[in-house]
């Protein structure tokens, strides 16, 4: 039998899931404030989070009509079983969308969660950037990749950067992001702390 073939948990009650907005910078009201970006992180795929609640933050991140989310890290939790699962449902997300890996993604095995990523139509930025247009404004994407497993390379991932186009940055360890602040991305989205 195939995971995906497994009904999902039961669950007495639907998931509680917390949305939360930010405006960014100064810089980004100025150039960004028209354009919608939705963030997730931490989905942990498998046993740890139950597929109803990744299946309700993916419809309200569709609800909320982003123009492009961004994924920090940690897709999955210490295992490949649930690749199927993560595909599955990442790939019901409308809109663009691009990620980061995180510790438990290497742990589990980067390349085959990067792989599966890709199958899901998310673009796996591995300290690198990319440019999107949005709404009629060029945005640089930044992705730095994990750093708890010492696969961040700044230099790397910030080489070439316009300091005239608006970027934001990706990583799954909050404190990178004074790094990239200092190197002009003035709005990095992570994860890994669980809101702690």
């Amino acid at each position: 039998m195939h995971l995906s073939d497994l009904p999902p948990r039961a669950s007495a009650k639907a998931p509680s899931i917390e949305l939360r907005r930010f405006a960014g910078g100064a810089r980004h009201a100025q150039q960004l404030s028209h354009v919608r970006v939705a963030h997730l992180t931490d989905l942990h795929f498998g046993r740890v989070t139950p597929l109803a609640v990744q299946r309700a933050a993916v419809d309200l991140t569709n609800a909320q009509a982003p123009d492009l989310v961004v994924i920090t890290g940690d897709f999955v939790c210490h295992s490949q079983m649930f690749l199927d699962q993560l595909v599955a449902e990442l790939a019901r997300i409308e809109a663009p969308v691009i990620g980061v890996l995180g510790n438990h993604d290497y742990w589990s095995g980067a390349d085959e969660v990067a792989s599966a990523l890709r199958r899901a139509n998310v673009e796996v930025l591995r300290n690198e950037w990319t440019e999107r247009t949005v709404r009629g404004e060029r945005l640089q994407i930044i992705g730095l990749d994990d750093a708890y497993t010492g696969h961040a390379d700044r230099d790397a991932a910030l080489r070439g950067l316009r300091p005239e186009v608006a970027s934001i940055g990706l990583s799954h360890i909050a404190e990178e992001a004074d790094a990239m602040w200092a190197r002009g991305v003035p709005l990095v989205f992570s994860g890994h702390t669980h809101a702690g």
